[in-house]
């Protein structure tokens, strides 16, 4: 691990190295938010790291990490499979872990190249509406990447590449792409590993600058030969391959038969002209429900069905009840994390977190899923009578003033993406 170390982060490479001097633990080992936050709040892989050198067992291994790590009052270390959780931890040791989106993506004059999102798009033998989601997920990292680390290089493909650098770009990319798709026959596919030679010799070492989006059943389809180095690229953290877990969608006897045809499909995407279209269509096909996101009384319109309009106006919300002022990119300080409103503050905190896993490792679909709970949080928490009250006669104080710092510290940070 290298780089600034958060608190924990420092302890859990100092106890590995005390136990394990021949394991360099890497980036990924760090502690990360987890998504299911009842089981957990923030968790490592440190432990599945050094059972891959020593060959022990994972949870043997986490087990005597555990041992060495600071323990706080009333909360507990466990380990799951081999991951090293925290849960119900005390706010004095989970806001130092909480990152700015600065210290999240720190630039400078000597960046690498831009990262590389490639989608190992399907042929016809998947359905229509699992590819579009497919091309989705990519295009949301690559509109993430861009505002947050400046360019991304986009492969949809047959597609080339395309360097993009503003949300124009990627959603004009999106809209042809997504044309094409519903207008084409079956093309041949490129061979993947001929995608991944187009990328140069910096970007396929560790660590991974690459993601490499696919569908499980294009991918059991692929020649063993090329799953194979799929394989190995991804286990020496040359790329990242993401795989939607879509299976039970595209298996499942669904009652949507008329809004999931390519019919019904084409008839929304003619209709998507503008920009902010485009986007919106974009939440709705990354979205936690991907049953219902092509009905286009959903798709077209703005309504509580959909992420990007429930974001845009929570933050809306919020400016007008607090004021524009408290939102703020500045880390808040927080005292407590008072038990009914845990969840949403956590979310709020870790949610540039959430980003930067999403920007380097692909994980879109968890970011969505965490933006979503966040929305819907955030409209109940500013929904009672006892915050409204608060607010209208400027009486914020204690836990109710500290989740509305919080909820401010994780709109400024979702901005860049859905203004």
């Amino acid at each position: 691990m290298k780089g600034d170390l958060l608190p924990l982060d420092s302890s859990l490479r100092d106890a590995a190295s005390r136990l394990y001097p021949q394991v360099v633990l890497s980036e990924r080992a760090r502690f990360m938010p987890m998504l299911e936050l009842e089981k957990g709040e923030i968790s490592s892989t440190a432990a599945i790291e050094v059972a891959r050198v020593t060959r022990e067992k994972a949870q043997e291994v986490a087990q005597k990490l555990i041992a060495l790590l600071p323990q706080p009052a009333h909360a507990e270390w466990r380990s799951d499979l081999g991951y090293i959780v925290l849960r119900e931890a005390p706010a004095e040791f989970l806001i130092p872990q909480v990152r700015l989106l600065a210290e999240t993506f720190p630039r400078s004059a000597a960046s690498p190249q831009p990262r590389d999102v490639i989608v190992l798009t399907p042929d016809a033998t998947v359905p229509l509406y699992a590819r579009l989601r497919l091309v989705a997920v990519a295009a949301l990292q690559a509109l993430l990447t861009a505002a947050y680390e400046g360019s991304c290089r986009l492969m949809i493909s047959p597609r080339p590449a395309v360097l993009i650098t503003s949300r124009a770009e990627l959603l004009g990319e999106l809209g042809a792409a997504v044309q094409a798709l519903v207008a084409e026959g079956s093309p041949a596919r490129p061979d993947p590993l001929s995608l991944l030679a187009t990328a140069s010799p910096c970007r396929t070492t560790s660590p991974c600058r690459i993601t490499v989006v696919a569908a499980h059943h294009y991918h059991d389809t692929l020649p063993q030969p090329t799953k194979a180095k799929l394989g190995e690229l991804k286990l020496c953290d040359a790329i990242s391959l993401r795989m939607p877990g879509d299976g039970w969608l595209i298996s499942r006897d669904r009652a949507l038969p008329e809004i999931l045809s390519a019919a019904s499909l084409r008839r929304v995407v003619e209709q998507l002209s503008s920009e902010d279209g485009w986007l919106r269509w974009l939440f709705h096909a990354v979205s936690s429900v991907p049953s219902g996101d092509y009905d286009p009384m959903v798709a077209l319109f703005d309504e509580c069905a959909s992420p990007l309009w429930s974001v845009r106006m929570l933050h809306e919300r919020f400016v007008d009840l607090v004021g524009a002022g408290r939102i703020s990119g500045l880390r808040p300080e927080i005292t407590q994390l008072p038990a009914s409103q845990r969840e949403l503050l956590l979310r709020s905190l870790f949610l540039p977190a959430w980003c930067g896993r999403a920007v380097e490792e692909g994980e879109v679909l968890g970011w969505m899923m965490v933006v979503e709970r966040l929305a819907s949080q955030g409209h109940a928490f500013l929904n009672t009578p006892e915050t409204r009250r608060a607010i209208g006669a400027g009486a914020l104080s204690g836990p109710e003033a500290q989740i509305l710092a919080g909820l401010g510290f994780g709109l400024s940070s979702i901005l860049p993406v859905v203004f």
